[in-house]
């Protein structure tokens, strides 16, 4: 029963995330996507990542001119302020390019919304190069690191119901 469940998250997060401007295969999508689900993944030493608690991370390689919609700081808002009203404790954090740095204004953006950040991005992938990091940019990881779920449910709002479901389940456990 776990197996199918696995088996349907994975093939959903397939189909909603077909369109990503990252892959020029389904194939290739589905390869990537059962490298990651179920993967453990690294983290570097920062006070940010709490081992207790459901993560959200958010990988942004780059921010351009404007760092606050780069981030998606207010959609990720929505889906934080979504779980609260369920009593779901997730941490939302971004993981920044190591060369990028928040304004005053985009720092107490992000704090006032109860998210965190840390610059180390390249550390992220250093440390776990034998899983593609870099194929998504947002990953639902458990208490003990696995990743398991993939895909940027702000992009695909039908993937968040899969995220906050997802959620519910760990909690259970």
């Amino acid at each position: 029963s776990e197996g199918m469940g696995k088996t349907f998250y994975m093939f959903l997060c397939v189909l909603m995330m077909s369109s990503c401007k990252f892959f020029t295969s389904k194939d290739v999508l589905l390869e990537n996507t059962e490298k990651l689900i179920n993967s453990q993944i690294t983290l570097y030493e920062d006070s940010v990542f709490t081992s207790d608690e459901l993560k959200l991370l958010i990988f942004i390689p780059d921010t351009s001119d404007c760092a606050s919609c780069r981030m998606m700081i207010y959609h990720w808002r929505m889906y934080k302020e979504d779980l609260s009203t369920r009593g779901i404790d997730c941490n939302f954090i971004y993981i920044l390019n190591d060369s990028l740095y928040l304004d005053e204004n985009t720092t107490a953006l992000v704090n006032s919304c109860d998210m965190l950040y840390s610059n180390g991005l390249k550390k992220m992938y250093e440390l776990n190069d034998d899983i593609p990091l870099e194929t998504f940019d947002a990953y639902l990881v458990d208490c003990n690191n696995k990743i398991r779920l993939v895909g940027n449910p702000v992009q695909n709002i039908d993937l968040w119901g899969l995220y906050r479901n997802k959620m519910k389940e760990l909690i259970k456990k």
